[in-house]
């Protein structure tokens, strides 16, 4: 049995508030926002996600994979891995595919103590990110490459079935790969993958009636930015860079429109670095960015991406690392955090 408030979970928190057009009001202790309802999880926390259907909520952490319910926020189950965990995507409202240090792992959260055979290619190997296209067609899997090929990672692109998953195509990218994401267009259109290393990024493209995605740019940034993740917008005609300025010790947003392979410098945060950013995936308006100091949500602008006047969140937040997810339907926030004044942290805002 779970048990909140207590030593069940060490240091843990869990935080539900309204998220409304205003600042958010922090407590006496200054950092748990008003409302506060519970607390949750231990373990380095590395990715939050929310099932597609919203009904589970997923902490990835250094010591597996909590399962939560997102309505009772109690735990409904939990995977333990052997290899530190590091992204998780789902495949579907109940399976789940895992990148850890030591190869993709996939599971069913219906029966999550046996894992599920992965492809080959992707088995013990370093995985760094997994995404999942929205209508769970296709997987990506961002990998650094084997022993021999230094400074390079490989992008492994599989074509999602319900008995089998099957290699499409295999991209290779200089340096470290850091993130990767698909648009979140709708069944039957166009689709494309943007792919990030620390100092470039690139977009693939396949049409409707295309098999394979094709490279159709790369995107041309500023020299001494290290990027940290990349984001479209809710209709995919936007791509946003997050990244860090060693120069200026800044964080750094650029908007790269997909027709265009020239980033355009949307706004800096001084003395911050940047960890997420993210789009509400059906509350078209909502944008969201964490840094080592600040938590930020603003409105923007659906033409073209722009925020419109002042964060509806703004508040103090230091951590050493955080990850962001929206909930699919309402405006509700899940924030990972390592290291905060409560140590490892799940927080939630509404």
């Amino acid at each position: 049995m779970v048990k909140f408030w207590g030593s069940s979970f060490s240091a843990g928190l869990f935080v539900v508030i309204f998220l409304a057009p205003l600042l958010v009001v922090a407590d006496s202790n200054g950092f748990l926002p008003d409302k506060a309802v519970d607390r949750i999880g231990y373990g380095r926390i590395q990715r939050v996600n929310y099932s597609p259907d919203a009904k589970l909520i997923t902490l990835t952490t250094s010591v597996g994979v909590r399962i939560i319910d997102a309505e009772s926020l109690k735990q409904a189950g939990f995977i333990r891995l052997e290899n530190f965990a590091v992204d998780l995507g789902f495949m579907s409202h109940e399976r789940v595919a895992i990148a850890t240090v030591d190869g993709l792992k996939i599971f069913d959260l219906n029966n999550p103590r046996y894992p599920i055979n992965s492809p080959p290619q992707v088995q013990n190997t370093p995985i760094q990110t997994v995404a999942i296209s929205t209508d769970e067609g296709w997987m990506a899997i961002g990998a650094i490459a084997q022993e021999g090929k230094k400074e390079q990672s490989e992008v492994f692109v599989y074509a999602v079935g319900e008995d089998e998953t099957s290699l499409s195509q295999i991209f290779t990218l200089e340096g470290e790969v850091i993130d990767v994401v698909f648009d979140p267009g709708v069944t039957g259109m166009d689709q494309r993958i943007a792919v990030a290393s620390q100092t470039e990024v690139f977009i693939w493209r396949k049409s409707s009636t295309e098999s394979i995605f094709r490279n159709i740019q790369k995107g041309i940034l500023p020299a001494d930015l290290v990027i940290n993740n990349i984001a479209f917008n809710s209709d995919g005609n936007h791509l946003l860079i997050g990244a860090y300025n060693t120069q200026t010790n800044s964080s750094e947003i650029y908007r790269q429109v997909v027709a265009d392979p020239r980033p355009e410098f949307l706004t800096q945060i001084p003395n911050e670095k940047i960890f997420d950013i993210i789009f509400h995936p059906t509350q078209r308006n909502l944008f969201a960015i964490a840094t080592d100091q600040k938590l930020r949500v603003w409105e923007v602008f659906q033409s073209d991406a722009t925020r419109k006047g002042s964060p509806l969140l703004n508040r103090d937040f230091s951590a050493d690392s955080i990850t962001l997810a929206f909930h699919p339907k309402k405006k509700i926030l899940a924030i990972g955090a390592d290291n905060n004044p409560l140590n490892q942290s799940f927080v939630l805002f509404k």
